[in-house]
């Protein structure tokens, strides 16, 4: 109660003499021993008793009456109320002593209140709430130090490669395949440990490094080239290209801009990683006579190159922060060669020559966790304390509907495979002349943005449930080669058939409708998103097929565009800003099934049907700004 009183006591001074300094420091002296003798002073036994100034016992009493009738008032007014309903927020927290403090000219200073949390390491300071005093500076949740964790991922290469096949038969003749380039892309999960120090230079914006290893497991097969069968069911020639990242690293610095516990960084360095590349060929004769052939060539060695990326990492209380991030990384390139000799049955006996080049390109979607060492962060002086973990004013409540936008970036991993099939003389039935089995890939990469909108329901304090929908216009396109050569022609009758076949895949736009399940700590949402997806790709098939000696030439250009459905999952971390506004960092992947397109290859005289079947399968990472509607603090 003394402490009640004595805090209305100043607050009515300060509202009563606003503007004005008290001259004389007696006087204030004097109000207080007042206060003092209203508690201290039995009223029946000082009816008569007078002090220094010959005021009576009654008339002080009447004067003090007069000050708790103001003290009453004030208390009732709205900032006071607004301010103790505030502190009843900071669960877990109660006022242990309390002291006053004065002034060399006398006047009261603002008073303080200790406050202890429920963490047993935690004390804060703050002002006590009748009093207004100056503002409180923005204070900031501290980042500073060394930290370690963990983080586990996905990883999709986009390896491009360009191949060449050349064989040789028994006269010396020689039959050269240079495939266009062709797509290998590598892709699995990621895993590892990252250990960093971040410097806050000030309470927005912080510079630091990291440096971490991964264990991968990305592997991917790609068929390079289709070679034509000699006979229908006779002699089929396989080239193929294997490659597959063991484990990589990178050592990176970091620049980031800071909203409380929230952090926003952009991130670069050097990277290194362990490639194996592997190029196998497979040929058979079913004869007569009947023969077959198989070997490989392996190239495994340590490439260097560079990582750039961007992510968002919030605080989880205490030490402890979780993120999301994405790099890209470029590790140069490799290649390697096979040589060797067909058996007598298969392809005359010719010498060949296998050789591949391909591009190393990385795409690195992964989640950590991250614990930094030394104190627990927070402010712990008088005028920071209002900004620890978090600020009242800060506390928002999730619920109700919001829209918002957002930009990323999109790189698919669609596998297809090429069959050509074709009607041969006295036969109804088409025969499968040529095919890409095990397939190859195509990988439409871009940019892609649009907007959002949701409804969230926080059920707890610390969870919430929801829907969001949201469209997207994309600009990811890609081109894939493939060379088909039929050998055979060349080897028997001389005529040479050469076919480039491009295949074309571009997502024109594409939209979801998901539900969200979350965790709020300190004011930032971690959450996992699943639901249905819808999208519009575009297939397009090129075939130039150029031959001589009567084999007849082919120019074709197809497109067919389809809506296609499926699923999308993903998960993210959205962190309350300012205003109703937050901000968003998100990876979704998306699975719109698998379509098939034909076109007419026919040459004069060879009735034939080109078949291209492929999957779509999407990998998006987005940042995004959302408003919130009707949320407020509390």
């Amino acid at each position: 109660l003394q402490d009640a009183v004595t805090g209305s006591l100043a607050a009515v001074y300060r509202n009563n003499n606003r503007g004005r300094l008290m001259s004389d420091s007696l006087l204030s002296r004097f109000a207080l021993a007042a206060l003092a003798a209203t508690f201290l002073v039995p009223a029946a036994n000082c009816a008569f008793a007078q002090t220094a100034d010959n005021r009576s016992t009654a008339e002080i009493e009447r004067e003090n009456a007069a000050l708790r009738a103001k003290v009453h008032r004030i208390e009732a007014e709205k900032d006071n109320v607004a301010l103790h309903a505030k502190v009843d927020q900071l669960q877990g927290r109660r006022p242990v002593q309390a002291a006053t403090t004065e002034s060399a000219q006398g006047a009261p200073q603002p008073l303080v209140t200790r406050i202890q949390t429920s963490a047993p390491d935690r004390t804060l300071v703050m002002a006590d709430m009748p009093m207004k005093a100056a503002a409180i500076p923005a204070a900031y949740y501290s980042w500073t130090g060394f930290y370690l964790g963990g983080n586990i991922g996905y990883g999709v290469a986009d390896d491009r490669a360009r191949s060449s096949l050349d064989v040789f038969n028994a006269t010396g003749s020689a039959a050269n395949t240079t495939a266009g380039e062709t797509v290998v892309t590598p892709a699995g999960a990621i895993g590892g440990v990252q250990l960093g120090y971040n410097w806050q230079g000030g309470p927005n914006w912080l510079i630091g490094f990291e440096a971490d290893f991964q264990s991968s497991a990305q592997k991917a097969t790609s068929c390079v080239a289709i070679l034509c069968e000699k006979i229908p069911g006779n002699q089929s020639v396989t080239p193929t290209l294997t490659q597959d990242l063991d484990y990589f690293g990178t050592l990176r610095g970091r620049f980031g801009f800071l909203d409380r516990g929230n952090l926003f960084y952009v991130t670069g360095g050097g990277a290194y990683g362990h490639v194996n590349q592997t190029l196998d060929l497979r040929a058979s004769n079913a004869g007569p006579p009947t023969a077959s052939f198989s070997g490989s060539a392996s190239e495994s060695e340590n490439k260097f190159g560079w990582v750039v990326g961007a992510g968002m990492e919030s605080s989880l209380g205490g030490n402890w922060t979780g993120k999301v991030e994405y790099l890209y990384m470029d590790l140069g390139s490799t290649a390697n060669a096979l040589n060797g000799v067909f058996p007598a049955g298969v392809q005359g006996g010719g010498s060949f020559t296998f050789g591949s080049a391909s591009s190393l390109r990385d795409n690195i979607v992964r989640a950590g966790l991250n614990y930094r060492f030394g104190p627990p962060a927070g402010p712990v002086s008088a005028y920071d304390a209002m900004a620890a973990i978090p600020p009242v004013a800060a506390i928002s409540a999730w619920s109700g509907f919001y829209v918002g936008a957002n930009v990323g970036y999109g790189f698919a991993n669609d596998h297809t495979q090429q069959d050509l099939l074709q009607s041969f003389t006295g036969s109804s039935t088409p025969s499968l002349l040529a095919t890409s089995e095990p397939g190859t890939s195509v990988a439409p990469r871009g940019a892609l943005g649009g907007a959002q909108f949701g409804y969230n329901w926080q059920a707890a304090p610390h969870w919430l449930v929801g829907f969001e929908a949201d469209f997207q216009g994309t600009a990811q396109n890609d081109t894939a080669c493939i060379s088909l050569v039929c050998f055979n022609q060349i080897l028997s009758t001389g005529a040479t058939l050469v076919d480039n076949v491009q295949v074309q895949h571009q997502l024109d736009y594409f939209g979801t409708a998901r539900g969200r399940i979350g965790a709020i700590f300190n004011n930032t949402l971690f959450y996992a998103t699943g639901g249905a997806a819808v999208g519009r790709v575009r297939d397009t098939l090129h075939v130039d097929f150029a031959g001589t000696n009567a084999a007849g030439s082919l120019f074709v250009d197809q497109t067919t565009a389809k809506d296609l459905t499926g699923y999308v999952v993903g998960g993210g971390i959205e962190a309350m800003l300012w205003g109703g506004w937050s901000a968003k960092a998100e990876y979704l992947y998306m699975n719109l099934g698998s379509f098939s397109t034909s076109l007419d290859a026919s040459l004069p005289g060879n009735p034939a049907t080109w078949l291209s079947n492929s999957t779509v399968r999407d990998h998006i990472v987005r940042v995004g700004a959302n408003y919130h509607f009707g949320v407020a603090p509390y």
